[in-house]
């Protein structure tokens, strides 16, 4: 077994292609796990994710802020204890609102990530 703290990490600003606005990221299991990834991403207000799809299942655990989940035409205002779960192809964009910052758990088995926009 082993044990991972969150507030031992602290999440650093990334500048990754699927990213827009300001994001800080930290890879909680990194090193830790070959079958889960867990990592904290936290947007200002107004950063968001591009539209993507990933090979796998995506559960989103939201633990700050309001935030903005889209799919197609499904879109929900989420909130700290909210859980989104997206299932593999789907197209998604996820991010703080224009008004606030949101934080959340991405939690997801390894595959990969296909930007769209």
């Amino acid at each position: 077994m082993k044990l991972v703290r969150a507030s031992e990490h602290d999440p650093r600003p990334v500048d990754l292609p699927i990213f827009t606005g300001a994001v800080a990221m930290a890879r909680l299991t990194e090193g830790v796990s070959e079958q889960t990834q867990v990592a904290l991403v936290r947007f200002a207000a107004g950063a968001r994710t591009m539209r993507h799809t990933h090979t796998f299942e995506q559960i989103l655990l939201v633990s700050e802020g309001e935030g903005l989940v889209t799919a197609g035409d499904q879109r929900f205002l989420v909130h700290p204890g909210d859980v989104v779960v997206i299932p593999p192809g789907e197209a998604h964009v996820h991010g703080g609102t224009e008004a606030s910052g949101m934080a959340h758990y991405s939690i997801t088995p390894p595959g990969s990530t296909e930007v769209l926009e």
